[in-house]
This record gives structure tokens, sequence and C-alpha cells, in this order.
């Protein structure tokens, strides 16, 4: 049982998700491949390894225009969004969709989700952010090595998700409309 994984979720078929995890005190970073569903790989990763939570960075909510439609507010960013500088969850539209039907799949097998900025952690962190990593978490920074920005972030929602766990994480948003965990 593994309980927690950060996830850079990209293009259905271009090879360019990558999950990220601990299990028996090594760091498992694992990437999809090319022309195959990320979807159901994911799904089929974070089953197979008993994963409790992810920390996804994707938009899992939209702005609340749309959930409560007698409120006022914008149609395009949530309160997260514009503190953070991250997209518009309706810009990223089909990436935004894709990611709110896997956080139900699962939910239904049991699996939290959660949405994490990597871009955002990284800037508060600074250019140092993967030493700091190994120095929370007493990897070395051989042990963390990512070849690739999708790793790299991955490893960056991992984190945020080991600051979640370890109640160190930065909230950001308003709870009715969607928070992002950093």
């Amino acid at each position: 049982m593994v309980l927690f994984a950060g996830i850079d979720y990209g293009s259905k078929l271009a090879g360019t998700t990558a999950i990220a995890w601990q299990e028996d005190g090594k760091m498992q970073l694992l990437l999809s491949e090319k022309k195959k569903d990320a979807d159901v790989w994911l799904l089929d990763v974070i089953v197979a390894a008993g994963i409790q939570y992810i920390f996804i960075d994707a938009p899992l909510s939209l702005p609340i225009v749309y959930t409560q439609p007698n409120m006022e507010g914008d149609y395009f960013y949530r309160d997260a969004d514009r503190i953070t500088g991250a997209m518009s969850p309706m810009f990223l539209g089909g990436l935004t969709a894709r990611a709110m039907r896997l956080s139900r799949q699962l939910q239904q097998v049991g699996v939290q989700s959660t949405e994490v900025y990597p871009a955002h952690l990284k800037r508060v962190m600074g250019e140092d952010w993967l030493a700091q990593l190994a120095q929370s978490t007493g990897f070395t920074l051989d042990e963390i090595s990512a070849s690739n920005n999708h790793q790299q972030d991955a490893l960056l929602a991992w984190l945020s998700g080991w600051r979640w766990h370890h109640h160190t994480a930065d909230i950001i948003g308003d709870p009715k409309e969607g928070q992002i965990v950093i």
C-alpha cells in the first residue's frame, strides 16, 4: 500500500504523463508511452501499486459560475488560478475534462485526488528545489533524478503531497470552487 503519488498529467497519447511515488524507501518514477492511453495506464499503475491519494497537476474543478449559476464570478479563472498564475481550466478544456473524469474513476476505487501546481511550488522553492526535496525527504539526488520536465513535475507534485502529509503545504483558493495544494 502506497499513501500518495504525484502526477504530471499530459496529453492522452503523447507519452508526457508521469507519476512519482515512494515505495520501500525508494522513489518510483514512471512515464507513459507514446500512442498509448495515459488515462488507462494511470488507472492500472495506481491500482496495482495500491496508491491511496494522488496529487495531480491538472484542474479538477471549474470556475464557480459553472457549478453555482446564481453566483457572480469569473468565467475563465478560479481564485486559485489567479493566485498561482495557473492556466484557465476553460482554456485547458479537454485536459480538465479528462482529469475530472479520472478523479471520479479513482474515487470509485477508493483513491482520493487533489489538485497541485508544480510550477508554482518550483517558483516558491527556487531553483534548488531538487536539493530541498532531497534534504526534506532523506533521498539522495541520485535517487530522485528525473530525465525530463514531465518527470520533474511529477516529483514536484509528489512533493506537494509530501508537504500536505506533513502539514506544511499551502492550500490556495476558495474551497467552494476548487483549491490547489502547493
